[in-house]
């Protein structure tokens, strides 16, 4: 189920391509976890440029990269599936791009 939060509220969605969809999450003390721990296959965490970047697998096969610069979490993939909470504490989900 997809997030109705505004584009304000929410961030950015949009899809640069057919091969990656990216979101943008810009609120200050927002909440970022996985819907089900166990639809997860691995975590790795590497450093590119100073920053750090999450690359999540799942079960499925599909991955996900988090980067974030303090300001924002952008989150990147083929596609990406979330839900999120349109109260506070606002907090996103990020379910299995399978599902």
């Amino acid at each position: 189920m997809r997030s109705t939060r505004t584009l304000h509220r929410a961030g950015l969605y949009r899809q640069a391509d057919d091969s990656a969809s990216h979101l943008t999450l810009n609120l200050a003390h927002l909440q970022l976890g996985l819907g089900n721990l166990l639809d997860l296959q691995s975590h790795e965490i590497q450093q590119h440029d100073g920053r750090r970047i999450h690359r999540l697998t799942f079960i499925s096969g599909e991955t996900l990269s988090i980067e974030t610069d303090g300001r924002t979490i952008d989150v990147s993939g083929r596609h990406i599936n979330f839900e999120g909470s349109d109260h506070p504490p606002f907090q996103t989900w990020l379910i299995d791009p399978a599902r």
